[in-house]
């Protein structure tokens, strides 16, 4: 706002997907304005007549947008709220009306006020605390609306109307004392008390008829009389009503009499604030990731120097005009700027900073996640703790918002650039190359089962990128909030002090998982598995948001293995349900996984690879796939072992992304806290985790390697005469598939074989035609310099591991 002017509505929009609330009014968001003082508030409704209140809420938020620095991403939430593809209530909405307002620009409130009024008012009711000091707001109200009475409201010794206004006010206007009594019930009797009136709102009654104006704005030139960038931002209702029910809703809560009424000199209007010459003023701050964006104004002989985020120093990573990049590692609250001028530095005013990941979370994920809060927890673990958690992450991904181009906006260098990785993609065969897991996890070892299922609390919390209580310092009840004004309640700061609420326990069950639980817990669990295998999921999923879901399912999936509350062959039956199409087939005549058609179809696939890419999800997916049986003992497995190996090879940036050091931890935290804790399970991981990486590393190699040559001539240097039944043959964009049966490969013979990406697909294809994948490293097949030794090693090693799986024909439909 305009120096010396407030950004002042009050309103609050609750929008679900079958109905919206809209509710405006004066209180603020504060324990006065919500518990203490007398406010008044208007609710409209989707369900009834609040439709067109709501269309004219979402033209006042555009309005208020234009005021705020940074707001890309504040928009894209506006948007979701009343994005009719989610929201059924906002299909087909009315014109706008019903409400008045002005935010930085248009016409003064009084001017709008008088466009609403065609004929003289019968009387005008006035309740508001504050008022400008001369009373000029009310004195061009009654002079803009002529009305043959007015009453004016106010309490006693809680307005700042000057006594020497009133006594001029008296001839034209009844002065009335009004108060409102806060009433409790207390140990079984009712006490009732006086509490401040906060309450703003205008009448305006024609012919039995009121018309009322009800919300933020006071009586004082700054809410009523400035239009264009100047003033006050307000928003009222307007509601018309009869007398009785004006009556009955305004007036029958207060107190109204003609005692004497104790005026205050005490203004509640700011003074303009002087410009300096030199000024510099942070309008924005928001962080994403480890970038912090800050958004400033500064007269032109300013140069910002450096920044204070939390009061410790920081350098500035990019400028520009009226905006700096700063990154860290650290979550900070505030941040200052300070800048040179030829009079010496200059500091800016301390700014709060948005947290993008947490302000972003929709209300499901902040449900899912004081589910996890709740139930996670040593007092409450149990199958029935565990269900319930999962059930609020199967509400959390039907929730599809509105996917928007651009709805991430992260600024400054990728995390490859930012943390060193210890070994190229191309190392991948060194004898050096590895996680590091057995050092680490032994900080992770746990001597009770409450440190365990509390520390898998945190995590959970801390990889779904919301904070945590336990996270956050106590303030201790001495403690202010430093730099919050306090809100209007009388002067008593007391009255705004927050109760500490006694936390919600839940009582443990510690006996044995019944049948019926277990059955209940599976099917929650395949409800998940269908919804994140559900082509429209896959399709529409925010990357960002898809990124969370897979590392909860993961680690919840895995705890319920570890508390054998799943069973092995439950647990790999609803992996493999979710993985497939991840990794291997978006669709039947699709030769990729989702996660790679739409990397590849991405507007900015760059910022695809960004909003989904992290240690944490490496680290989660391959804890994932490494909970399957180490050999392919089924049909089922080796499909699974050859997805997995293709996920690496197709998105590479997915598994080798912040160092294996920084994955290396995050998966022994996920050993530590749902595996058994042997020392074999840990090497066992470390070993199939390079296998993975290794054999994916070998198949990117090998299609880009066919790729650069022509099939045909490829295809007639095979030298290999025979196909074996469970032989894995590669077709080109047939993609992979499996021989149902030993067969020649020459003229005479046709090779049926079974495609994997279609999965119940059957083709009969001509045996010099087809190509087994181990034909494919023969020599000369290949050039060397295209596909090295160690990768054709790998694959062979690949092909004998899962053609025992390949052959077992009873698992085909699993």
């Amino acid at each position: 706002m305009k120096p010396g002017f407030r950004f002042h509505p009050k309103a609050l929009l609750l929008s679900g997907p079958k109905k919206a609330m809209l509710t405006i009014g004066s209180g603020n968001l504060t324990f006065g304005g919500w518990r203490e003082n007398g406010e008044v508030w208007v609710r409209y409704d989707t369900e009834g007549d609040g439709r067109s209140r709501i269309v004219a809420f979402q033209q006042y938020l555009d309005d208020c947008l234009d005021l705020v620095a940074l707001s890309d991403s504040i928009r894209v939430e506006i948007s979701e709220a009343f994005d009719p593809m989610s929201k059924e209530w906002a299909i087909g909405m009315p014109e706008p009306e019903g409400l008045l307002g002005r935010a930085g620009k248009g016409e003064s409130l009084i001017a709008q006020i008088r466009a609403l009024v065609d004929r003289q008012p019968d009387r005008l009711y006035v309740c508001a605390p504050y008022f400008d000091p001369e009373g000029e707001a009310l004195r061009t109200l009654i002079s803009e609306l002529s009305p043959k009475q007015t009453t004016l409201l106010v309490q006693s010794s809680k307005t700042n109307l000057l006594a020497s206004v009133a006594a001029e006010l008296e001839s034209d206007c009844e002065l009335r004392s009004a108060s409102f009594r806060h009433s409790q019930q207390l140990a079984g009797e009712s006490h009732s008390r006086e509490a401040f009136l906060h309450a703003k709102f205008f009448g305006v009654e024609v012919d039995g008829m009121v018309t009322v104006l009800a919300g933020s704005a006071n009586c004082s030139r700054a809410a009523l009389t400035i239009p264009g960038a100047g003033g006050n931002a307000e928003l009222v209702v307007v509601h018309r009503c009869s007398r009785d029910e004006f009556e009955n809703a305004y007036l029958s809560e207060l107190l109204l009499s003609d005692d004497p009424i104790e005026f205050s000199p005490d203004s509640e209007e700011p003074t303009p604030e002087p410009r300096d010459a030199e000024s510099l003023r942070i309008s924005a701050a928001r962080m994403e990731g480890m970038s912090i964006s800050v958004a400033f104004h500064a007269s032109s002989e300013v140069e910002v120097s450096h920044a204070e985020l939390d009061d410790e120093a920081i350098e500035i990573g990019e400028q520009q005009s009226g905006h700096v990049c700063l990154r860290t590692t650290l979550r900070p609250r505030t941040v200052r700027l300070v800048g040179r001028t030829s009079s010496g530095e200059i500091r800016s005013n301390l700014h709060w900073i948005d947290n993008e990941i947490e302000l972003r979370a929709s209300a499901r994920g902040r449900s899912l996640a004081e589910s996890i809060d709740q139930h996670v927890r040593s007092d409450a673990w149990s199958i029935g703790a565990w269900t319930d958690v999962l059930k609020e992450l199967h509400k959390h991904l039907q929730y599809m918002p509105k996917t928007l181009a651009g709805s991430r906006a992260v600024v400054g260098r990728s995390e490859e650039e930012r943390v060193p990785v210890e070994f190229q993609w191309e190392d991948v065969f060194s004898d050096g190359y590895g996680l590091r897991v057995q050092p680490i996890i032994a900080g992770f070892r746990f001597d009770a089962s409450t440190q365990r299922v509390n520390s898998l609390r945190s995590m959970l919390l801390r990889w779904f990128g919301i904070g945590h209580e336990d996270e956050r310092p106590e303030l201790d009840d001495s403690e202010s909030l430093a730099g919050v004004p306090e809100d209007d309640v009388g002067g008593d700061p007391d009255v705004d002090k927050p109760e500490r609420l006694p936390a919600a326990r839940l009582e443990s069950q510690k006996s044995p998982p019944t049948d019926r639980q277990r059955k209940r817990a599976l099917s929650t669990v395949r409800d998940i598995a269908k919804q994140m295998s559900n082509p429209d999921f896959l399709a529409e999923r925010r990357p960002e948001m898809l990124a969370g879901d897979l590392k909860v399912a993961s680690v919840l999936l895995r705890a319920g293995l570890k508390d054998e509350w799943l069973s092995a062959e439950e647990f790999f039956d609803e992996t493999m349900r979710i993985w497939l199409p991840l990794f291997f087939s978006a669709a039947d005549d699709q030769n990729a996984g989702w996660l790679e058609n739409r990397y590849e179809t991405s507007a900015d696939p760059q910022q695809f690879q960004t909003s989904l890419r992290s240690a944490e999800l490496a680290a989660a997916l391959g804890c994932w796939a490494l909970s399957t049986p180490d050999e392919a003992a089924s049909s089922a497995h080796a499909w699974f072992d050859l997805a997995s190996a293709l996920g690496v090879a197709r998105l590479p940036w997915l598994w080798q992304t912040g160092g294996n050091t920084a994955i290396s931890k995050e998966i022994a935290a996920i050993l530590a806290l749902t595996s058994q804790g042997d020392d074999r399970e840990v090497e066992s991981t470390e070993r199939r985790w390079r296998t993975l990486i290794r054999r994916g590393f070998a198949l990117g190699r090998l299609e880009s390697a066919a790729a650069a040559c022509e099939i045909g001539p490829m295809r007639d240097r095979i030298a290999q005469s025979d196909i074996s039944e469970g032989e894995l043959l590669w077709q080109g964009r047939v993609g992979f598939c499996v021989a149902k049966e030993d067969s020649e490969r020459d003229a005479n013979h046709n090779v049926e074989v079974r495609t994997l990406r279609q999965q119940e697909d059957v083709q009969k294809i001509s045996g010099p035609f087809t190509m087994p994948l181990a034909g494919l490293l023969e020599p000369g097949v290949i050039p060397e310099e295209l596909l090295g030794a160690r990768a054709r090693t790998e694959i062979q090693d690949m092909i004998v591991a899962l053609k025992v799986g390949w052959k077992d024909r009873k698992q085909w439909r699993r």
